[in-house]
């Protein structure tokens, strides 16, 4: 029925894509995206297409195509943005935000998770703070003028919004983040 495949697709969204490629897993990411992708296109459903789009984007990022991921990524946030469609939309700017670090685009990155930090905060789209605000750590700690201090304030607020939230995975990303921020500084045994 629509409605069983309706639900497949958004469980393919919100759970198997973003699982798979946190975890590394990118054959079961691939997989993931093209049975959506398939039943997207079944139902005729542009958002899902549109979804299914920007996580073929994210997997090509986390391959290496960098340059050809974000460019597929934000043509879709681009028309995501003309349609009023922002399901998703912080999650995806974040990507593109580590995309621009991967390409060494450092301002370029950091412009785009301030607007997804801004847009989580307008839009009551908090589930995603916690790894935005990582993410702006990880960035200063990328730039050329390492911000140590900086980016451990932001793992700390992103470690304070995440157990505020109950979500332990987070957690676990920030503390693995603060972890290896520690260890570079010498200070093995914070």
């Amino acid at each position: 029925s629509e409605g069983a495949a309706a639900g497949l697709v958004a469980t393919v969204h919100d759970a198997v894509c973003p699982i798979a490629l946190m975890t590394g897993d990118l054959p079961a990411a691939e997989a993931a995206i093209a049975v959506m992708s398939h039943w997207a296109t079944r139902l005729d459903a542009r958002l899902w297409k549109m979804m299914a789009t920007c996580w073929k984007g994210k997997l090509l990022i986390e391959r290496g195509e960098v340059a050809r991921g974000m460019e597929l990524m934000s043509q879709t946030l681009e028309a995501c943005e003309q349609s009023g469609w922002q399901m998703s939309y912080v999650q995806f700017l974040g990507y593109l935000a580590d995309g621009l670090a991967r390409l060494g685009r450092f301002e370029e990155a950091r412009s785009k998770l301030e607007r997804a930090i801004a847009w989580a905060d307008q839009s009551g789209e908090h589930w995603y703070r916690a790894e935005l605000l990582r993410l702006k750590g990880e960035l200063m700690l990328r730039s050329k003028a390492a911000l140590a201090i900086e980016a451990a304030e932001c793992f700390r607020t992103a470690g304070a919004v995440a157990r505020e939230q109950g979500a332990l995975s987070w957690e676990l990303r920030i503390a693995l983040s603060l972890a290896r921020l520690r260890t570079a500084q010498g200070r093995h045994d914070e």
